[in-house]
């Protein structure tokens, strides 16, 4: 039966027979060998060691020389082996023990790097929670909890966020006063309360704009009433658009509006004796307006009789002849110009204008029905006319003369 001890016990031993068969050899172990630094040196089982002799050389201090072992059977001997290399005490055990725990130290040397990275990596992205001072909470509860957790993570961290990356510490606060984020606002002081007259108030103010001076007065004494210190003056500012529209009335002489206006008022205000004063004023001026209408009304209809009578009248312009014996007897022919009517009662009258007659001669004759005896076209085409107060010929257009003397015809003597 071959005994363990005898195997290789390490990977580097095996290797490097298979690449030197001609140097295997069994080797005594001396009793002891060096341990870690500060340990007292541990026995170990001497079992026959093949030398492996390394690539380099390596400074090993030379080994003590070793004795045969004797044969564990009869008869049988192992021969003299050159000194064996000291291995160290970790190296002992089973061959395929090490390798085991080799894989798990691999592993878990793989789980210490991904756990060291997910930590540096949130440490690097994300600040660390403020921690509330007093309390051991936040750090698992107590000084015990505290403490591991902050070995733990100061194992997790590398080296070089080992100093920017450390939790504070829970038994000795740096900061006795909670800390604040920079970005915190203070609080924002609470809204005013809306007081009462805010709506009648704001009311009156939306009437006063759109012109409704009645409801605006209505909604500032409301807000008077609530306390709105400035509703006197919405209340005036009421009042002034009122007064205007009366006024504007009054101007555009429409007094009937004017007096509904100025009642209203008077039914808001009534002890502003202005107003009453206003009122008497716009009935005066009511009356004087409706005389002054009547008056205008009478002459107008004056003139409209008079156009209508004027009408009827029959109207020529025509020049007298005035004959007139000049001092060296001889006779010599003048004419005054004027304007011969035929009114409707039946009165005949000739007005001169104006005279060429040298002597100044310029007739005004008013022949009445029956004092005119004669009325004809005499051979020059002029209208004579024979009556009481002499002879007239009148010259003109032709047919002025016969319109003349169709309208004088009626009128003589001689047709009644």
């Amino acid at each position: 039966e071959k005994d363990p001890n005898a195997r290789f016990q390490t990977v580097e031993e095996f290797g490097a027979a298979l690449e030197h068969p001609e140097g295997l050899g069994l080797a005594i172990p001396q009793p002891a060998v060096a341990t870690a630094a500060g340990l007292a040196p541990a026995p170990i089982e001497t079992r026959p060691q093949y030398a492996t002799p390394p690539p380099t050389p390596a400074p090993f201090a030379p080994p003590t020389p070793a004795t045969a072992r004797a044969a564990t059977s009869p008869g049988q001997s192992y021969p003299t082996m050159p000194p064996a290399v000291a291995v160290p005490a970790a190296a002992t055990g089973d061959f395929w023990s090490q390798r085991r725990n080799l894989v798990l130290i691999g592993i878990g040397a793989v789980a210490l790097l991904l756990v060291v990275a997910i930590v540096s990596f949130q440490l690097a992205n994300k600040k660390p929670a403020p921690v509330a001072i007093g309390s051991n909470s936040a750090l698992g509860g107590s000084t015990a909890g505290a403490s591991g957790a902050r070995s733990a993570l100061t194992m997790a961290q590398p080296e070089s966020n080992m100093g920017s990356a450390q939790l504070p510490n829970a038994d000795k606060p740096s900061n006795p006063q909670p800390s604040i984020p920079q970005s915190t606002a203070p609080p924002a002081a609470p809204a005013p309360a809306r007081p009462a007259w805010k709506d009648a108030h704001d009311s009156a103010q939306h009437a006063l704009h759109s012109g409704a001076f009645l409801q605006a007065v209505t909604e500032a004494r409301r807000a008077r009433a609530q306390g709105d210190p400035s509703a006197q003056g919405l209340e005036e500012q009421a009042l002034e658009g009122l007064l205007q529209g009366v006024r504007a009335a009054r101007q555009q002489r429409d007094y009937n509006s004017a007096l509904v206006k100025v009642s209203s008022l008077i039914d808001l205000f009534p002890n502003r004796s202005d107003l009453q004063q206003m009122r008497q004023a716009i009935q005066q001026e009511q009356q004087d307006f409706a005389r002054q209408q009547l008056e205008e009304q009478r002459r107008a209809e004056q003139e409209r009789q008079k156009q209508a009578y004027e009408s009827r009248f029959a109207r020529f312009t025509f020049n007298h002849r005035h004959i007139v014996m000049g001092q060296d007897g001889k006779m010599y022919t003048f004419y005054c110009q004027g304007l011969l009517s035929v009114s409707p009662e039946g009165v005949v009258q000739y007005d001169c204008q104006r005279t060429n007659d040298p002597q100044g001669r310029c007739d005004h004759v008013t022949w009445v029905q029956g004092s005119i005896r004669q009325v004809k076209i005499s051979r020059d085409g002029s209208l004579h006319l024979a009556t009481a107060n002499g002879n007239f010929d009148m010259y003109g257009n032709a047919g002025d003369v016969q319109q003349a003397v169709a309208a004088i015809t009626p009128l003589a003597a001689g047709r009644k």
